[in-house]
């Protein structure tokens, strides 16, 4: 009965796969132990935003308390529609 060999590329993938999946999970751990950093709310922040429906970005630079006050703002608005979408054109 001759042996069945498998392909090459197959054992290469699956010893791919077994090396990559210890090292992601090591590093999850020393991600989360390490604390946010507090940035001072008066501090200028300066963000590169994609503007909708063009290919353009643009650089916004506001304060960190206004980030987070609109950060806050669209929650709000995620919690008070509570998960449902809408259809503007019911058919």
């Amino acid at each position: 009965m001759p042996r069945i060999r498998p392909r090459p590329s197959i054992l290469i993938a699956a010893a791919g796969l077994t090396l990559a999946l210890p090292t992601t999970a090591a590093a999850a751990p020393s991600e989360a132990a390490q604390p946010a950093k507090r940035v001072d709310p008066e501090q200028r922040v300066c963000k590169t935003i994609k503007v909708t429906g063009s290919q353009i970005r643009q650089r916004v630079c506001r304060k960190q308390r206004e980030w987070d006050r609109m950060r806050e703002e669209s929650q709000e608005v995620l919690n008070r529609a509570g998960g449902r979408v809408t259809n503007p054109d019911p058919q």
